[in-house]
């Protein structure tokens, strides 16, 4: 099962998605999981970093992209983030 059958199935509150896994990126997967839960919050991880790399991960769909090398205290901030707005 990949992530986007998985978010389907569970309808968690929050998805990370690494921007490269396996069969799905999470770039695809990212748009494919808001077409069937468009409130669910998404952030996108990768150990690629950069504005625009951000940019498109949230065109395509994520709500938020972190780099791994401020994991984990970065992506805690930013679910943080995300859960009080």
């Amino acid at each position: 099962m990949n992530a986007v059958q998985l978010a389907s199935l569970h309808k968690p509150d929050l998805v990370l998605l690494d921007l490269s896994m396996p069969r799905v990126n999470g770039l695809e997967a990212a748009e494919q999981i808001r077409l069937s839960n468009p409130s669910l919050r998404v952030i996108i991880f990768s150990e690629l970093h950069g504005l625009s790399l951000g940019d498109e991960c949230r065109r395509r769909g994520a709500d938020s992209f972190v780099s791994k090398s401020i994991l984990p205290e970065g992506l805690l901030m930013e679910i943080q983030r995300l859960f009080s707005e």
